[in-house]
């Protein structure tokens, strides 16, 4: 993908987002027993719930407990702050 549109800072971010996506990828492959299908549809949840915009809030999260509130759709419940409206 090309971020060369972005500004350093959203740049970041995005790989803030690669790598913790990386992270989880590999939590579900070595610690869970999930199907092709629950894999699927755990990325398709984390596509849909983090981005640039939020990663910050739980990228210092331990991986096993944010995948359980990703699954549980508590992702409020473990941020690390809130962001300002």
């Amino acid at each position: 993908m090309d971020y060369s549109h972005l500004s350093p800072k959203e740049l970041k971010d995005q790989e803030l987002v690669n790598l913790h996506k990386d992270v989880l990828l590999n939590y579900i492959k070595e610690h869970t027993q999930f199907g092709l299908s629950k894999k699927n549809r755990v990325l398709a949840l984390y596509d849909e719930e983090i981005n640039r915009d939020n990663i910050r809030v739980y990228y210092n999260r331990h991986i096993k407990i944010f995948l359980v509130a990703l699954i549980l759709d508590q992702l409020p419940l473990i941020a690390k702050y809130q962001q300002a409206s």
